[in-house]
C-alpha cells in the first residue's frame, strides 16, 4: 500500500522562500502555487517597489484596488517605494494629477518605511495632501514605543487607509532635486514631516541653492530659532550632499523647533569648507551630534580633515572615510610617490595621532579610508603604487592593535 505523501512544517517551507528572496520567478511561482506560501512570496516579490513612469504609477494603483477588493492586500507588503522619474515638478502640466497619483498609492500602503522621491516640487505635494485630509498640524505624534518591525493591527491598517496621515510608519525618506523655483519655506516643509510621524532617518541630496529659495521665501533662520513648540520628527540619521548644507536652507529647516536631531547616524560630503561659526560647524560640534555612533564623510580635497574635529565624539563605534580623486590629485598623489613628499597638503603623523587617539576614547572602534578614483593614469601599477603610499601615511593606525583599521581602494580592499 502506497505511503501518504509527507507534509513539510509550513516553517520549513517558509525558510525555502526566503532563499528564494531574489528570484522573482520562483516568487511567483510559490505565490500561486499554494495558498500558505502566498504570504511568505509576497512579502519577497513586493518589498521593493520602483515606479520609473506615470503609467506603472496608474498600473500599480489599479493592481492595489483589484487586490484589496479581493481580499489579498498586497499593498500591505511594500516597505520599500522608490519615484526616481515620475515628473512631480512643475516642469509637468499634469503636476497635480501626479501628486494626487501618489496620494491614492499611499492609501494602499500602511506599512512602508522607506520612501525615496527624486524631482518632485514641495508645494504641489503638500497642496495635495492637505486637500485629501493628510496633513493636519493639529494632529497627535502616536506612541514610538512600538516596535517597527511589530504587525500593524487592524485598526492601525483601518486608519492607515483612512485618509488622515501619508505613509504613517514610514522610517527613512529620501528627498531629492526638489523644483528650485517653487521650494517651500521651512514652515512648509516641517508641515510635510509631521504627516511621516515615525521618521528617523533623513537623506537630502541636490537641493534648491539659497539664491534661488530667496527668490520666493526670505530665509527663517530666525524664525525657526525664535518659534516655539514640541518637536514632531525625532531624527536619528541624517545624509546630507554638498550643495544641500552649503547653499541651500536645508540646516535651518532642520534646527527649527519642531525637529528634533538626537544623531547616532551621520553620512555627509565635505566637497566644501566651511566656517567655524557656519551652521554645518553648530551641527558637527553640537549637541545633535553628542551621541554619534557612526560617521561616514566624503571628501575631494584631503585639506578639509584639519576642519573636522573627531575628538567631539566618544561613542563612535564607526569611522568611514571616502576619498575621491579627480585628474588633478591624481597627478599629485602620482608625483608624490616619486618625489618626497612635494606640496603633501596634510600632517599625516597629526592625523595618525588623532585616530589612534580617538581609537582609544572609543574601544571598538572600526576605521576604513576608502579611496576612489574616477580617472587612473595609463600605469599598469598605478593602484599598487597608491596602496603603498596610503600604508606608508597611515602606518600608526593600519598597525594599531586596539582598532579594527581597513585600508579600500577603488571598491577592493588591501589591509
Amino acid at each position: 500500500m502506497p505511503s501518504a505523501p509527507t507534509q513539510l512544517p509550513l516553517e520549513l517551507c517558509e525558510a525555502v522562500i526566503d532563499c528564494l528572496h531574489d528570484n522573482r520567478g520562483c516568487l511567483r511561482i510559490c505565490s500561486l502555487i499554494c495558498r500558505s506560501w502566498s504570504p511568505r512570496a509576497r512579502r519577497h516579490l513586493f518589498r521593493k517597489v520602483q515606479l520609473l513612469r506615470r503609467r506603472q504609477g496608474l498600473r500599480f494603483l489599479a493592481a492595489l484596488e483589484s487586490s484589496w477588493e479581493a481580499g489579498t492586500r498586497i499593498g500591505e507588503y511594500v516597505l520599500d517605494l522608490e519615484l526616481p522619474r515620475m515628473g512631480l515638478t512643475g516642469k509637468h502640466r499634469d503636476l497635480l494629477l501626479r501628486c494626487a497619483l501618489l496620494v491614492e498609492i499611499s492609501r494602499h500602503l500602511p506599512n512602508l518605511e522607506c520612501l525615496r522621491m527624486y524631482d518632485f516640487d514641495w508645494n504641489g505635494l503638500i497642496f495635495l495632501m492637505e486637500s485629501a485630509g493628510l496633513v493636519d498640524s493639529a494632529s497627535e505624534i502616536p506612541d514610538r514605543s512600538r516596535t517597527a518591525n511589530a504587525p500593524a493591527t487592524e485598526s492601525e491598517s483601518a486608519s492607515a487607509s483612512s485618509p488622515s496621515m501619508l505613509f504613517p510608519r514610514l522610517t527613512s525618506l529620501r528627498i531629492s532635486s526638489s523644483a528650485s523655483s517653487l521650494i517651500a519655506s521651512g514652515e512648509a516643509v516641517v508641515q510635510f514631516f509631521k504627516s511621516f510621524p515615525e521618521l528617523n532617518a533623513l537623506d537630502i541630496a541636490f537641493m534648491p541653492t539659497l539664491e534661488a529659495s530667496r527668490s520666493v521665501h526670505p530665509p527663517d533662520r530666525i524664525i525657526a530659532r525664535d518659534s516655539g513648540g514640541a518637536p514632531c520628527v525625532r531624527l536619528r540619521e541624517l545624509r546630507l550632499d554638498t550643495s544641500t548644507w552649503a547653499a541651500s536652507p536645508a540646516l535651518d529647516w532642520l534646527s527649527r523647533p519642531s525637529v528634533e536631531l538626537d544623531l547616532h547616524k551621520l553620512d555627509i560630503d565635505l566637497f566644501h569648507t566651511w566656517g567655524a561659526t557656519s551652521r554645518l560647524a553648530e551641527l558637527l560640534g553640537g549637541r545633535e551630534c553628542a551621541m554619534l555612533e557612526h560617521l561616514a564623510f566624503s571628501l575631494s580635497d584631503v585639506r578639509v580633515l584639519p576642519l573636522l574635529d573627531l575628538s567631539k565624539y566618544r561613542f563612535l563605534r564607526s569611522l568611514h572615510m571616502r576619498s575621491y580623486y579627480h585628474f588633478k590629485y591624481i597627478a599629485q598623489v602620482f608625483r608624490d610617490m616619486h618625489e618626497e613628499d612635494a606640496g603633501d597638503p596634510v600632517d599625516w603623523e597629526a592625523l595618525n595621532h588623532a585616530l589612534v587617539s580617538l581609537s582609544r576614547r572609543c574601544p571598538g572602534l572600526s576605521i576604513t579610508f576608502d579611496c576612489r578614483f574616477d580617472l587612473v593614469p595609463p600605469a599598469d601599477n598605478f593602484i599598487r603604487y597608491t596602496v603603498r603610499w596610503m600604508k606608508d601615511r597611515l602606518a600608526p593606525t593600519l598597525a594599531a592593535r586596539h582598532l579594527d583599521a581597513k585600508l579600500v581602494v577603488n571598491g577592493v580592499r588591501y589591509h
